[in-house]
């Protein structure tokens, strides 16, 4: 459970910075895959993260993360 629970807020972190698909969490967490991705739909069953517009990549729900250069975040 402790494990769960440091993952999804190592996720939640990454995915503030930028959307992100499963595979470059579990790269930029040294984590695998499979282990993010479940965190990822247990995120998204919370509230906290949705598929973005931009094909499988995901994203945190209250954004944080600012999409171009001068942009509104």
């Amino acid at each position: 459970m402790m494990q769960n629970e440091i993952l999804n807020r190592r996720i939640l972190r990454e995915l503030r910075r930028e959307p992100l698909t499963s595979t470059e969490l579990a790269d930029r967490l040294n984590a695998k895959e499979n282990d993010c991705r479940h965190a990822l739909y247990d995120l998204a069953d919370m509230g906290r993260v949705c598929k973005s517009l931009y094909g499988e990549r995901w994203e945190t729900t209250s954004g944080g993360y600012c999409p171009e250069p001068g942009g509104a975040a």
